[in-house]
């Protein structure tokens, strides 16, 4: 079951790295998706401020205003720092 998860981290890490380049990108559809996928996943895999960061920026999404860019920039130091130290 560990060697599971473990192989779960990893494919998360690896399609977080896919998923960096969307954040401020065109279509803002494809960036909102990324990010809500990753609010729902970080946690799972014991990123919890990176869920919360991506939960944050998810929640302006939602609410149709766009995300503060202090924000973005939160998600965006997190993603650097957990694909950096795991």
């Amino acid at each position: 079951m560990q060697e599971q998860m473990e192989a779960l981290r990893l494919r998360f890490l690896e399609r977080l790295r896919e998923e960096q380049s969307l954040l401020g990108s065109e279509p803002l559809t494809d960036a909102a998706v990324a990010v809500h996928r990753l609010a729902g996943a970080a946690g799972v895999f014991g990123y919890a401020e990176l869920g919360r960061r991506a939960l944050a920026v998810d929640q302006a999404l939602q609410s149709g205003t766009p995300p503060a860019a202090l924000d973005i920039a939160a998600l965006a130091q997190e993603i650097e720092r957990v694909l950096t130290h795991g």
